[in-house]
């Protein structure tokens, strides 16, 4: 089974939080800027009031990307989730590592952020199936965030 954007949505729409720095809030027209601005102000208003256990950001603007996972690891510091696990998906990424380091008791902290950067956008089938994984069973401590390409 492959992994698509589609799928993630469809299957985890109530724990999935998407934000795209390429797609506008609203439906008419708007200068490249307003639509940006709009989207700064309904991720601002969604960190407020919860964090989802996932956050898939997504885009061809990398300032953008930078600034909505900059305030997604604002939001999440703020939470409590006080440590930060970063894996950069590569050629050999061992998968398995991911989901023992999701489902482990952490020394330092309860709770924490594990930002997944997938560069190419694309996991594999190993992958797709690690990632389903972690994201049908999240755990309560861990917020996940994914970073693809547009």
């Amino acid at each position: 089974m492959g992994l698509s954007v589609g799928n993630w949505r469809s299957a985890y729409k109530e724990q999935v939080a998407w934000f795209s720095s390429i797609q506008p809030v609203y439906r008419e027209p708007q200068p490249q800027s307003q639509a940006i601005l709009a989207l700064a102000g309904q991720l601002a208003q969604h960190l407020q009031k919860e964090l989802k256990p996932l956050y898939i950001i997504s885009g061809d603007e990398p300032l953008l990307e930078q600034e909505i996972c900059d305030q997604v690891r604002s939001a999440v510091k703020a939470q409590g989730f006080d440590e930060r696990e970063v894996h950069h998906v590569e050629g050999n990424f061992k998968w398995g590592e991911l989901l023992e380091a999701a489902n482990a008791l952490s020394l330092f902290s309860s709770r924490k952020l594990i930002e997944i950067r997938i560069e190419n956008g694309k996991p594999g089938d190993q992958g797709s199936k690690a990632l389903m994984e972690l994201f049908a069973n999240p755990n309560p401590d861990n917020i996940v965030m994914l970073q693809l390409p547009k």
